[in-house]
Formats: structure tokens, C-alpha cells, sequence
């Protein structure tokens, strides 16, 4: 059976609210900087230096937001979700599971006390957690106890972040489990 590649990408909603408030930065910064050059110099010797100071880091602070939000949107040529016959390839967040095996599925779930995440039943949930943390999660202390608390609590360490996505969970759960049927073990 051939399905097409499927993928998911950024939420264009939440790539505009993070341009909106690097603009608000910016803005902030520059009024701040604005006022603080400005006014800084009428003001007596040691109140002056700081205000000074602190016009200067708002100017900084709105020199650099701009570049920031543009960089940030390029940073990600990759979709965040990808299904193939090889298997989910993740990339939700900064600490993604990478590539999950359509061998190594059980199975695909929602659970509402986890609102925008998709679970995803593994054989082998310790060797994703190995590899998340060759992959980022060394960066964060305390991730993957954090992870083998949500397995003891939804039953799987394993799960896909729908918070940026352009899918909710409920569709996202339903392609995979598509894909599943397609190109797991049963297939």
C-alpha cells in the first residue's frame, strides 16, 4: 500500500504571536531607550548615568529583538511532525523523540487529562528516553524524571506535542493510527 509522506508543520497563528511580541520588545525597548537618552542628560550626575544605562540596554534590547524573531522563524526548515513508512519522525519541541518505528507502536491515543499531546504506546520506552537524552534533554535537568513521571500517570513516556501544530490531537492521533495500520506490524 502507498501512502504519501505526510507532514505537519508550525501553527501559523503561533508563528504570528511570536513576531507580535517581538515587536512589543522592540517597541519597548525602544521607547524605554528613547526616553532614558533623552531625559537621562536632564537629569543631576547620579540618577543620569542610570538612566543612561538604562536607555542604552533598551535600545539594545530593541536592536535585538527583531533579528531574533526573524531567525527564529528560519531556524526551523523541517516539519515538526513527519509520517512515513519508516515511522513518526518528531520534531514538536526542543527535546523531540526523533525517529519512533512504526515496529515499535502498540498503539496511538488522546488522554484528556493531557490536553495537546497525542500518546504513543511503545515497546521500548526506555530507549526513546536514552535517546532523548543524547538528543537535548541533558540541557534540562531533571526532563526525564519528569517523563518517567507522566508514564507512571498516562502510561507511556512517549508523546507528541500538538501545541504548535496546524492538527489538533484528535486529527493527528487519527492519521497515525492510519499510518499505523499501513505500515506497522500487523501490515
Amino acid at each position: 500500500m502507498s501512502i504519501p509522506a505526510l507532514t505537519f508543520d508550525h501553527d501559523e497563528r503561533a508563528r504570528s504571536r511570536r513576531f507580535r511580541r517581538a515587536f512589543v520588545v522592540a517597541g519597548a525597548g525602544l521607547a524605554v531607550g528613547v526616553v532614558g537618552l533623552v531625559y537621562g542628560s536632564h537629569l543631576a550626575h547620579g540618577p543620569q548615568i542610570a538612566v543612561t544605562l538604562l536607555g542604552s540596554l533598551g535600545l539594545t534590547m530593541a536592536s535585538l529583538a527583531g533579528p531574533y524573531a526573524y531567525m527564529s522563524s528560519r531556524r526551523r526548515r523541517q516539519p515538526f511532525v513527519r509520517l512515513d513508512a519508516r515511522g513518526i519522525e518528531d520534531r514538536s519541541d526542543s527535546t523531540h523523540f526523533g525517529l519512533i518505528a512504526w515496529n515499535d507502536i502498540d498503539g496511538i491515543r488522546t488522554d484528556p487529562s493531557m490536553p495537546g499531546h497525542v500518546l504513543l504506546d511503545v515497546r521500548n520506552p526506555e530507549q526513546y528516553l536514552r535517546q532523548l537524552r543524547m538528543i537535548g534533554a541533558r540541557f534540562r535537568p531533571g526532563y526525564l524524571d519528569a517523563l518517567r513521571a507522566r508514564a507512571r500517570h498516562c502510561g507511556t513516556p512517549v508523546t507528541i506535542r500538538t501545541h504548535r501544530l496546524e492538527a489538533d490531537e484528535t486529527m493527528l492521533a487519527k492519521e497515525m493510527a492510519r499510518y499505523l495500520d499501513a505500515f506497522g506490524d500487523s501490515a
